[in-house]
């Protein structure tokens, strides 16, 4: 699976909020790894301005195949925050786990925290029109948020139709 794009966003009243641009300051991952396992942090607390006292993402593998991200946010009112994925390949949802199918792999994504999934489909076309689908999924408003999500890649995808 290739072509994914992921972020969480704090949000006010159904829209997220807006990052300063420009960055105030360089915004570098730290961390380590090797061919099968990588460990990064990254502190993107400027990027929020006033909405934020604190907001750290880590990804750590010890595999190839299974990433757990954790974010972290510490914001100055109550408010949620939405984990979103984006992909070229349709996602489905059940209980707290995602399903994107690819054609000879599948990502499979679960959160470990109280969230509704806001989104689950096509949301967007990308720029060349190809569909682009979306999994969204929001908190409760806090505070402060640690929300760990955990990706797990197989190289089994899709059913293929049968040719006859």
């Amino acid at each position: 699976i290739y072509g994914h794009h992921n972020l969480a966003v704090m949000e006010r009243y159904g829209e997220g909020v807006a990052q300063v641009n420009p960055c105030p300051m360089a915004v570098c991952p730290e961390g380590n790894g090797d061919e099968r396992t990588i460990h990064i942090c990254m502190v993107t607390t400027p990027a929020w301005g006033s909405a934020a006292r604190k907001v750290v993402r880590r990804i750590d593998s010890n595999d190839p195949c299974h990433l757990t991200i954790t974010d972290e946010l510490e914001l100055n009112e109550a408010l949620p925050v939405t984990f979103n994925l984006h992909s070229h390949h349709p996602v489905t949802v059940s209980g707290n786990k995602a399903v994107f199918a690819a054609e000879r792999s599948t990502l499979v994504v679960t959160w470990e925290w109280n969230g509704e999934v806001v989104c689950a489909g096509q949301k967007l076309r990308d720029g060349e029109h190809r569909p682009v689908y979306q999994l969204a999924v929001r908190s409760k408003p806090g505070t402060e948020h640690a929300l760990v999500t955990k990706l797990a890649i197989s190289a089994q995808g899709r059913p293929q139709a049968v040719a006859r």
